[in-house]
């Protein structure tokens, strides 16, 4: 994860970058070459991405109730940070210092950990700065191109201003479009199947623990995946208002509907991921807790009103604290302070 000895050096990047594609292509590029309605259309989209920008900078991602309590059954997950219970897809931001709902990861360009409540404005303001940035991508390169052609003609009859900006604006845009359209692919891929950045990382983890047979293939499957579009509204909002700047999500961030892997054949609601350790802080330290299982030759799983998780071995390589995806992302690299179980 990237960091800054200041934080809101991630903010003012971005706001230069974004002032000065926009504002300097709308006044001495685009009118020589588009409609006024064409013009006015990227202003607005612009405007946009401002007004996105500026709700995923200052909306919170939403933390759990002071007084939340977990239900009687299925896994029971205690902060250790904040001394508090907390719901499922839950973690603790180290940016923050709390609990985030649904977090998905801590984003340094906004300042801000995208999680339930936000995860609309920070979705809507990639969109909309893919949708802006390539069209302005686009039109310089039309302009590029008709420059080259007509190289041979007098200087004089060149804008020189408008010239160098495109020359400048070409690259520059290409490289924002390419790095926040990855960014917006990768996110919306995870949208579309329901899970999070922390939880894709999970899965990845899970599958190097099924590869290994130290957790069976029946648990490993994600449980919060339920259908293409069901999934998308879930995250983003209903479709009347998810391209509306203050469109909220779905639900409460608290619970979540789950599909058939996520209960047992008796409906019994099944903990995920599936080498969670349930923690009831009022009964038995958590080392307590783990060393009195191992020593009866049993391994930590979801116990306190779960249902066993298939762990058989353990392996500190595998830890969620340890272990690095391909691309060696570590839980921590989401920011995710990990003092949690």
């Amino acid at each position: 994860m990237i960091t800054f000895s200041n934080p809101w050096i991630g903010v003012i990047i971005p706001c230069i970058i974004i002032f000065t594609l926009s504002t300097f292509s709308a006044i001495f590029i685009l009118p020589h070459h588009v409609s006024n309605q064409e013009l006015t259309l990227f202003l607005g989209a612009c405007a946009m991405v401002w007004i996105s920008y500026i709700l995923a900078i200052i909306v919170p991602p939403g933390s759990p109730p002071k007084d939340y309590q977990p239900p009687e059954k299925g896994m029971k997950m205690y902060c250790l940070k904040c001394k508090a219970y907390k719901p499922e897809r839950t973690h603790h931001s180290k940016a923050m210092g709390v609990c985030v709902l649904k977090m998905d990861h801590h984003c340094p360009w906004t300042n801000n950990t995208v999680g339930h409540r936000n995860m609309p404005h920070f979705m809507r303001f990639l969109a909309w700065v893919d949708m802006t940035v390539g069209y302005l991508f686009v039109r310089l390169v039309i302009r590029i191109m008709k420059l080259w052609r007509d190289r041979h003609l007098p200087s004089y009859l060149f804008d020189k201003t408008e010239v160098i900006l495109s020359i400048v604006f070409l690259p520059a845009s290409f490289f924002v479009l390419f790095t926040v359209g990855i960014l917006t692919i990768r996110v919306f891929i995870n949208m579309c199947n329901g899970i999070t950045q922390i939880e894709s990382w999970e899965c990845d983890r899970i599958e190097s623990l099924v590869r290994r047979k130290i957790v069976t293939e029946d648990r490993a499957e994600f449980p919060y995946d339920i259908e293409l579009f069901t999934n998308i509204f879930n995250a983003v909002g209903s479709p009347l208002t998810c391209w509306l700047p203050w469109g909220p999500p779905r639900g409460d961030g608290i619970t979540f509907e789950k599909n058939e892997s996520g209960y047992t054949e008796e409906g019994e609601p099944l903990c995920w991921p599936p080498d969670h350790v349930d923690y009831d802080p009022e009964n038995v330290p958590l080392q307590t807790l783990k060393d009195g299982l191992r020593r009866r030759g049993e391994e930590p799983d979801c116990l306190l009103g779960g249902v066993g998780a298939g762990i058989k071995s353990d392996n500190d390589f595998y830890k969620r604290d340890h272990w690095r995806n391909v691309e060696g992302e570590k839980l921590a690299d989401f920011g995710v302070e990990y003092t949690d179980n």
